[in-house]
């Protein structure tokens, strides 16, 4: 029996001596990991402020008011199509909202068929559209369109792609302004270089060249 007490008390005292060793270690391994943490926290730059987001770009259109009943506008965008767009308390109105204005309008939600209007103005204001310069005529490029916007139709040609640009005064005679279609435009070029599109057209109507 007392051998055995011996034994349990010896093995007692090494677990006791491992346990005293073991803390120094410890102690130096949290040491350490503070020191690398401190080490990192001094190398990041100081700025002070956390960076804004970049502004995100406001999607818009631009057409003409068919109608307006005081919460919703019917808009006629230049490719001939109808835009339903509710306007609510929150939607900041820096133009006369009335049949037969021209204006843009920006959004920030399109919910089914209609858009929620953040922004409604003047094309005047949104400067969507470059004006025509002083003496001007009309010419004419044919292709097949690549992309439709209220905004600006490019078209693929043999010249490489040309960008013109629509206003609630472009004339649309074209049904489908899908990718791939070939149409004549009749156009401006304004006092800047840029085309200034006055009406689309099916390619087989074409009158002219450019």
């Amino acid at each position: 029996m007392d051998r055995i007490e011996q034994r349990i008390r010896s093995l007692m005292a090494l677990l006791a001596t491992a346990a005293l060793l073991a803390i120094p270690a410890n102690l130096a391994a949290q040491s350490a990991t503070e020191a690398e943490g401190q080490q990192q926290e001094q190398a990041q730059p100081e700025t002070g402020e956390t960076p804004a987001p970049a502004p995100r770009a406001v999607p818009q259109m631009t057409g003409t008011i068919a109608s307006w009943n005081g919460y919703r506008i019917d808009l006629k965008t230049p490719d001939g199509k109808t835009q339903q767009v509710a306007i609510n308390e929150d939607t900041e109105r820096l133009v006369e909202i009335k049949a037969g204005a021209e204006v843009t309008i920006e959004y920030r939600r399109k919910i089914g068929d209609f858009v929620i209007a953040e922004r409604v103005r003047s094309v005047e204001e949104a400067g969507t559209a470059p004006q025509p310069g002083p003496d001007t005529a009309p010419s004419t490029v044919t292709g097949t369109v690549v992309s439709w916007t209220p905004a600006a139709l490019v078209l693929r040609t043999e010249e490489g792609d040309v960008t013109l640009f629509l206003s609630p005064r472009t004339e649309s005679l074209v049904k489908s302004v899908e990718p791939g279609v070939p149409v004549t435009v009749e156009y401006e070029e304004t006092s800047d270089g840029a085309k200034l599109a006055m009406r689309v057209q099916p390619a087989e109507k074409e009158s002219g060249s450019e």
